[in-house]
């Protein structure tokens, strides 16, 4: 029973990894293939057992979708599992090659995520209308977000941490040590996810247990090693499909360095290696008006923020915002805007560099505004006082 358990877990994370998609680039190939072998059922069960799940079937984060998915694969997974077993197929090695499939996954993802803290991709610096939000009106999650993403230095920190585990991880004879720290760095990661309430909730879990399924028949000897004192042998958890050490090292190359070019590549393609210092679209900024003709209107705007992924974001006297997604049209000089309920209006808008002065021109009313040097913010002086005595 126990054999038969451990070909249960080991089919099912294999699943989850090629069906759960990462949407790092939108939704690509895998996407499409989870799409077209689930949808219909997950959607089945949704409308069965849980009316007010989102309509949108994407598999993201924290999704009723995605809980529903990873149930289905569990299901599966068992199937596969007995199927094998009716047909005589009980000398497969499932364990062995799953745990080598879960390495390399877990390898990938540190490496993404590493990177992206390296690059400050992830923690980016917080956007304008951030700066601008009172601390009480944020939620616990932005909060978290954009203290983190103030601090480059932590930010790189955190990225070289991760990035080292998968190197660890890469590596034959430090798999063992790797997946030690990967435990420690995913268990730090669903403890930010669950005390700031970060939709990654699922994904960090399963990350973890893969991790633990890798590293499990090691567990008692690392206890006997660390806590017991006594002295043991660790096996490094890969099995090796290719018996040929040069056709083997080859292939692990070849896939080593499909992984990194995969994460690096587009950083090399937009030279972004600094989100920090990234150039911002057109218009992104923090503006104060100035000068309003808005007579009859029950929301006053006093500021108005631009934020990098396209959205204007209207703020009143008390601090009350409403945000629409825009299309620039530098021909024209126009914002296409777009409410969330796909409604669209036009306006023109007249920005002088000089000056910094942005015109809006709505149908009802203009609004002329100065931009406001955000990045000046007290948050983002690169202060450090190795002595509270050189605080003033």
């Amino acid at each position: 029973m126990k054999a038969f358990f451990e070909k249960i877990i080991s089919i099912f994370f294999v699943l989850c990894i090629a069906f759960i998609p990462l949407n790092f680039d939108g939704k690509g190939f895998q996407f499409q293939i989870t799409q077209f072998l689930f949808r219909d059922l997950i959607e089945f069960l949704q409308h069965q057992f849980f009316k007010k799940a989102f309509k949108n079937i994407d598999f993201s984060s924290d999704t009723i979708a995605l809980n529903l998915l990873i149930f289905v694969l569990f299901f599966v997974s068992i199937l596969v599992v007995i199927i094998l077993h009716k047909f005589k197929f009980r000398n497969l090695k499932l364990i062995e090659i799953s745990k080598t499939i879960i390495v390399y996954y877990l390898a990938y993802i540190l490496l993404k995520y590493g990177f992206d803290k390296i690059f400050k991709s992830q923690f980016y610096l917080p956007e304008p209308n951030i700066l601008g939000s009172k601390f009480g009106d944020l939620s616990r999650d932005i909060l978290y977000w954009s203290t983190i993403g103030t601090s480059r230095f932590y930010s790189i920190s955190l990225g070289i941490i991760e990035v080292f585990t998968a190197i660890l991880l890469l590596l034959n004879r430090t798999r063992i040590l790797g997946l030690t720290f990967a435990i420690g760095v995913f268990t730090n990661v669903i403890l930010v996810n669950f005390g700031f309430d970060i939709s990654v909730k699922t994904f960090s879990i399963l990350l973890l247990l893969m991790t633990i399924f890798a590293l499990f028949p090691e567990l008692k000897t690392l206890f006997d090693f660390f806590i017991r004192r006594k002295q043991t042998q660790l096996m490094a958890p890969e099995f090796n499909l290719i018996k040929e050490k040069p056709v083997y090292f080859s292939i692990k190359t070849f896939v080593i360095g499909l992984i990194f070019i995969q994460i690096l590549l587009p950083y090399f393609e937009t030279q972004n290696f600094n989100d920090d210092d990234f150039s911002r679209p057109f218009l992104h900024g923090s503006y104060q008006v100035i000068e309003s003709n808005q007579k009859k209107s029950n929301f006053k705007i006093c500021h108005f923020y631009i934020h990098r992924k396209n959205y204007l974001i209207l703020e009143n006297e008390n601090d009350k915002k409403i945000d629409y997604y825009f299309e620039t049209d530098i021909v024209k000089n126009q914002l296409k805007l777009i409410n969330y309920k796909m409604k669209v209006q036009i306006i023109s808008f007249d920005y002088n560099k000089k000056d910094s002065i942005l015109k809006l021109n709505f149908p009802d009313f203009k609004l002329i505004s100065k931009a406001q040097n955000w990045q000046k913010s007290k948050v983002f002086k690169n202060d450090f006082h190795w002595t509270i005595d050189e605080i003033k």
